[in-house]
């Protein structure tokens, strides 16, 4: 399970206002009669985890975290160009409006790579801030590698959902993994992340004057951004990578064929 679709529902723009609570709440209840009659429940965070395990259910988190061997690169800072970059799903409540509305108050350009969700939003968005976009389009593994090997600052500045707040995104740890400080909206739970890291900055994601001027200060500092790149590098070294992920979903399938 890799969304806690019940809170996911809350945030669907497609879904008439008055109607989601009412899905939403359907939607657990399906799901919570199905989860006790389950061998096991996989789930993509310890949040969403921890609401199968009150309901008795067999249920283990094993994080999307980065594969190393894919992002980690001996990158030299000097070689990295004065570019940040997005990569991922790109919507509205992924935060995309403010991230192009803050790069006029930057001497930056934004290197944006991802599948639009929202077909009527690119358009939208074409405005002052647009002129500061390298629009990639889709990317493979290859690609995306070369975008966080030759940009300097990472942007993670999702919306407050009820989906986002406990998640753990990829493109988070994908950022530190490639040596980049972050840019992270300032969740209790990614707080605790990049503030233990030291990797980045945190601010309100609805906010482009904040998004500006934490990307000004990294930009603006190479002590700074170099450190906080480094710090988040060697967190997902040692913490955050795919390696031990794996190694769970191992011992959940050797104790269930042995069951």
């Amino acid at each position: 399970m890799h969304e806690d679709v019940p809170r996911q529902i809350l945030a669907k723009h497609w879904i008439p206002g008055m109607v989601r609570p009412l899905v939403s709440g359907s939607f657990e209840t399906l799901e919570d009669w199905s989860a006790r009659r389950f061998d096991a429940i996989v789930t993509s965070t310890p949040h969403i985890r921890e609401r199968f395990a009150k309901l008795g259910a067999n249920a283990i988190d094993v994080c999307n975290f980065p594969i190393l061997e894919e992002l980690v690169r001996d990158t030299a800072w000097d070689s990295r160009r004065n570019e940040v970059c997005y990569i991922g799903g790109i919507s509205r409540i992924r935060g995309i409006e403010p991230i192009v509305a803050a790069l006029p108050d930057t001497n930056t350009r934004l290197n944006l790579a991802g599948p639009w969700s929202e077909p009527d939003l690119k358009a939208q968005l074409e405005h002052e801030g647009w002129a500061r976009v390298n629009d990639l389009g889709v990317l493979d593994r290859q690609g995306v590698a070369a975008v966080l090997a030759r940009s300097k600052v990472g942007l993670v500045t999702l919306f407050p959902t009820p989906n986002y707040v406990d998640a753990l995104p990829i493109k988070l740890f994908e950022y530190m993994a490639a040596g980049m400080p972050v840019v992270a909206s300032d969740f209790p739970v990614w707080r605790e992340i990049v503030d233990d890291a030291g990797c980045g900055l945190l601010v309100d994601p609805q906010d482009p004057a904040a998004i500006a001027a934490a990307i000004n200060r990294l930009l603006s500092d190479e002590t700074l951004a170099r450190t906080m790149g480094d710090a988040g590098k060697q967190a997902v070294l040692n913490k955050y990578s795919w390696a031990a992920e794996g190694l769970k979903l191992v011992r959940l399938y050797d104790a269930l064929r042995k069951s």
